[in-house]
C-alpha cells in the first residue's frame, strides 16, 4: 500500500482545498463537510514516472466529481509544451489545464483553441508549494450587449486542483530537453 499524503492550498477566495495523495490516485475537496470531491485516478501500472499520477494515458485513467464520471485526456507530454496539455470534460463542460512555462499553467474554461477563458493561473514556486492567482472576470460587449464571462464554480476550483495534484504545473523547458538530448549520447 503506497504512502497517503495531504497537503493543505489556499485557493486564494474559494475556501482551503484538501489535496490527497496516494501513488495511483489523488483527490481534491474543500475543507467542508458538504464538498464535492473530484477524483483522478490511475488504473494499471505505472508507466511515466516523470507524471505524478504514473501515466499520461487516457485509457488507464478514472476521474469523477462525486459519483460523476469525468473524462480526462492529457498531451502526451514529450517535446512541444502544447503536449503538456490535460482536457477535462464533465457534463456540458470542457476544462483545460495548459503550461505557460516551465513552473506556470493556465487553468482554462474550454478547449484550447476555441473561444476560452482563463480562470487562473497555477505556480510552482521554489519551496514546491503552488500558488494559484485568479483571473479577474472581465464583462465584454458583443453587438450593444454585454457578456458576462462565466465564473468557476466550485467543481471547476478542485478540478483545477486535481489536474495539478495528478500531472504538476508546467511543461519542461529548451535547456532541459537538450540537456537530456546530450545525456543520452554521453
Amino acid at each position: 500500500m503506497s504512502d497517503i499524503v495531504q497537503t493543505i492550498f489556499d485557493s486564494r477566495g474559494f475556501g482551503d482545498v484538501v489535496v490527497t495523495r496516494t501513488d495511483d490516485r489523488c483527490s481534491a475537496q474543500f475543507r467542508k463537510a458538504d464538498s464535492p470531491v473530484v477524483t483522478i485516478e490511475r488504473v494499471g501500472a505505472r508507466t511515466r514516472s516523470s507524471v505524478l499520477i504514473g501515466t499520461r494515458d487516457a485509457r488507464c485513467l478514472a476521474a469523477r466529481v462525486n459519483d460523476r464520471p469525468m473524462k480526462v485526456l492529457p498531451g502526451s507530454g514529450r517535446v512541444l509544451k502544447r503536449s503538456y496539455r490535460v482536457v477535462a470534460e464533465i457534463d456540458d463542460r470542457v476544462l483545460t489545464l495548459e503550461p505557460k512555462s516551465v513552473e506556470e499553467s493556465r487553468f482554462l474554461n474550454g478547449r484550447p483553441g476555441e473561444i476560452e477563458q482563463s480562470f487562473c493561473t497555477f505556480t510552482l514556486l521554489g519551496d514546491g508549494s503552488v500558488y494559484v492567482e485568479w483571473k479577474a472576470p472581465t464583462a465584454t460587449e458583443v453587438r450593444g450587449h454585454i457578456v458576462e464571462p462565466r465564473q468557476p464554480t466550485e467543481e471547476d476550483v478542485l478540478i483545477g486542483f486535481a489536474l495539478v495534484a495528478a500531472f504538476g504545473i508546467g511543461s519542461l523547458s529548451v535547456t532541459s530537453l537538450v540537456i537530456e538530448f546530450v545525456g543520452a549520447f554521453g
